[in-house]
């Protein structure tokens, strides 16, 4: 999924032509963000909501079990192997699996469990709005509407930082993950793109990328993808003038203010 755009329409809302990012303008590192044109991919263990993306799993208790969790992992992920091959490498760890789980399986679970977590670690999360007039993003978000609110091309957008997307599904309880089952659809969509209805409110767009290697949180983007920007209406002059500038000095006359 790292080296490569997916749009994951997890609902039956399509995708948007435009996303909004709410910023606090007495923030530095959101002005610093705004003039030097980046994004960046938040941790999860950095959210207000504990329960983002640390999602609920099915974790296998059989030989059999563990066989379509790896034979599924496979056809996910390695497209150039034929079925033979998927099918021989998922009974291989499917038993090397099963076996250090009847051996230790109070030491199995600790280990699944640091694996999810050191996944989730490698997971950059970029949280937009559908919209620039949400008014509960513009006081949480946008520091009780004295911030701003970045409007960007979400093509061009999502081609500079190729990760999925969607919006976010909001549920009464959080779905749990079945390895053995889900398809890679499914996998994003009960990981990452599901939260609690408590959190409706933000209607909200989010990228995910992730890469086992590591990456840099900042996305540095082309100036074409801001297309505007809203200055909130309790804006303090100074912040408003200094955003003006910066529209004028490093995005010229193509970004609307309004």
């Amino acid at each position: 999924m790292s080296n490569s755009q997916c749009y994951i329409n997890t609902n039956s809302k399509h995708s948007p032509s435009f996303v909004y990012k709410y910023r606090d303008a007495e923030n530095s590192k959101h002005i610093e963000a705004f003039r030097e044109n980046y994004v960046y991919l938040a941790s999860p263990d950095t959210f207000e909501d504990k329960q983002d993306c640390k999602y609920k799993e099915y974790i296998p208790k059989t030989c059999y079990d563990f066989y379509l969790y790896h034979l599924q992992e496979y056809n996910k992920f390695y497209f150039s192997y034929n079925r033979k091959n998927h099918t021989s490498y998922a009974k291989d760890w499917a038993n090397k699996h099963f076996i250090k789980m009847q051996n230790d399986p109070i030491g199995f679970d600790k280990v699944w469990e640091e694996l999810n977590e050191e996944r989730i670690q490698k997971i950059g999360v970029l949280s937009l709005s559908g919209s620039p007039r949400n008014e509960k993003c513009w006081e949480k978000h946008g520091a009780m509407h004295s911030g701003f609110c970045i409007e960007y091309d979400q093509n061009k957008l999502f081609e500079t930082i190729k990760g999925a997307s969607s919006w976010v599904n909001y549920v009464n309880e959080l779905p749990v993950y079945d390895g053995r089952y889900d398809d890679l659809k499914g996998e994003y969509n009960k990981k990452y793109f599901t939260k609690l209805k408590e959190y409706a409110w933000e209607n909200e767009f989010r990228i995910i990328k992730s890469n086992p290697r590591g990456f840099q949180r900042n996305i540095y983007l082309t100036k074409d993808c801001v297309k505007a920007i809203y200055l909130g209406k309790n804006m303090k002059d100074s912040n408003r003038e200094e955003i003006i500038k910066i529209v004028k000095e490093q995005y010229n006359d193509n970004v609307l203010i309004y």
